[in-house]
């Protein structure tokens, strides 16, 4: 009989990145995976903390920045007064969390949300998920915000110190009500 040999063990703490579809191709994973033994995985080091906060970024351009935030229940950015950072960020929740941000409105966000912040931004968070907080955020360079309001007509300006006035963009229009027949005439 051969002798089975592996990298790892049952219980090891791994991660990595799977570039396998299904699994890579729709984000990542925080729960259990099975992939092959030659997968590329290496074991978390030792004394790394996993209840804290952390940012991955999967593109990085002059124009824009795209990344992944995460922050687990037990991280103290759940009691204190956040800061979004330099630039304007568009934020995509895969998770509802409370946002407030500083002088506004409480809202509980969701994964049919977007969020704006302006740069440097405070905000307050509260956990509404057992998993914390989960989201995909897109910064916005000055030079893309530019083009931008170049694109969007002769009427549009983009003034860095103009704050964004709300935490989230308008509602889309109600769709209109159905056509109703017309009476019938007899």
């Amino acid at each position: 009989m051969a002798k089975v040999s592996s990298r790892y063990s049952v219980g090891d703490d791994l991660f990595g990145q799977l570039l396998i579809a299904p699994l890579g191709s729709a984000g990542t994973y925080g729960e259990y995976v099975a992939v092959s033994e030659d997968a590329p995985l290496a074991r978390v080091p030792t004394g790394l903390d996993a209840d804290v906060a952390s940012v991955s970024i999967v593109l990085e351009t002059p124009l824009l920045t795209v990344g992944e935030f995460r922050c687990p229940p037990a991280d103290t950015a759940w009691s204190a007064l956040n800061l979004i950072g330099d630039r304007p960020q568009v934020v995509f929740p895969r998770l509802p969390v409370l946002i407030e941000h500083e002088r506004g409105t409480p809202l509980v966000t969701a994964p049919t949300h977007t969020v704006l912040y302006n740069a440097n931004q405070h905000y307050r968070r509260e956990l509404r998920n057992p998993r914390g907080d989960d989201c995909v955020f897109v910064e916005l360079s000055e030079a893309s915000l530019e083009q931008l309001a170049e694109a969007g007509g002769p009427s549009s300006t983009y003034e860095p110190a103009r704050r964004h006035p709300c935490a989230r963009p308008p509602e889309d229009v109600p769709p209109p009500a159905p056509a109703r027949a017309p009476p019938s005439v007899s």
